[in-house]
């Protein structure tokens, strides 16, 4: 299950791969599987050439139509058309004898392309902004674009700059979500292992970005709010008044955990483990940890997975520093 925030730092990522992903021309054949609604957002499980996928659309939208599980195909969305930001617009067509209807458009979560966040575009003209508070080498870079949004590039950390800029470190595992409530999204995750500002079993809340799944765990580096977040309106009181963190660095001081078999061995018990996926683009690790692929093997954004066990040690030392 996600809860609809946005990475807006995907957005700039998203575009070196967008052309890749759907050229202009093309037009693929669709088969949609089955069709839920949660939290204001249509989520239409589907294969794509065979490939199972996902589109999305905030169903508060008249674009936001739900497909019934058949044939379709599908395309690119036009300039005007597109309306979210973050992933791929597309516009799904039925044929209807010799024409093809249009059933609406959705965002397209191309699983190749590790694109996953998506929220209706919020266009105001702003001012370009640094985010503040960043030391590194390399800080996040922010721009406004043509039409009025400002995206930001993720600044570059060593996981140690990583950790000394984060206010608490922890293992977590997601238990609920909120995008109604409160000005932003907010989720409420239970501490299992704490390496910083955060002990084991404690309850903390932290947004705002989209992606995160309830009941899975992930790393997340976090940095207070000063000030406690109310609900909107009493009717609908969420958690109530609570304490907030947020992720930052454009969403990549969140880091998921699950179970994958891409690790070295021979034997499946070896390739198969618990691993974290880091971006090392954005979050360079010591040179001695393993990753997989290797730092020398190109991938999308650099993401790779480093076994959990290992990534877990390396936060704990950083937690106990050697007098």
């Amino acid at each position: 299950m996600y809860i609809a925030a946005v990475k807006p730092s995907r957005f700039l990522l998203a575009i070196a791969v967008l052309t890749l992903s759907l050229r202009a021309s093309d037009e693929r054949s669709v088969t949609v599987k089955s069709n839920l609604v949660e939290n204001g957002l249509l989520r239409a499980m589907a294969d794509v050439q065979g490939k199972p996928t996902e589109l999305d659309c905030e169903i508060s939208l008249s674009s936001c139509s739900q497909p019934q599980p058949g044939e379709y195909s599908m395309r690119p969305a036009t300039a005007d058309e597109g309306i979210y930001e973050d992933c791929t617009n597309v516009v799904l067509l039925k044929s209807s004898g010799i024409t093809k209807e249009k059933i609406g458009v959705y965002c397209w979560l191309n699983n190749d392309s590790y694109i996953a966040s998506r929220a209706a575009v919020q266009v105001q003209p702003v001012p370009a902004t640094l985010p503040d508070k960043l030391s590194q080498p390399k800080q996040s870079q922010a721009q406004t674009s043509a039409n009025g949004v400002t995206v930001s590039e993720p600044g570059i950390y060593d996981l140690s700059g990583l950790f000394k800029h984060a206010d608490a470190v922890a293992l977590v595992r997601i238990v609920s979500g909120d995008t109604e409530a409160y000005s932003t999204a907010v989720y409420k995750a239970a501490v299992v292992k704490g390496f910083k500002g955060a002990a084991d079993g404690e309850i903390v809340y932290f947004g705002p970005y989209v992606g995160e799944r309830i009941g899975w765990e992930y790393i997340v580096f976090l940095r207070n709010i000063s000030k406690p977040i109310k609900p909107k309106a009493a009717q609908n009181a969420g958690y109530g008044t609570i304490r907030y963190a947020e992720v930052f660095n454009e969403g990549y001081s969140s880091i998921e955990t699950s179970y994958e078999c891409v690790f070295d061995g021979s034997e499946p018990a070896q390739k198969c483990d618990y691993g974290v996926r880091v971006c090392t683009d954005y979050i360079k690790l010591p040179s001695a940890t393993p990753t997989f692929p290797p730092v020398s093997e190109e991938t999308p954004f650099g993401c790779r997975a480093v076994r959990k066990t290992a990534f877990i040690s390396l936060l704990e030392a950083l937690s106990s520093p050697r007098k």
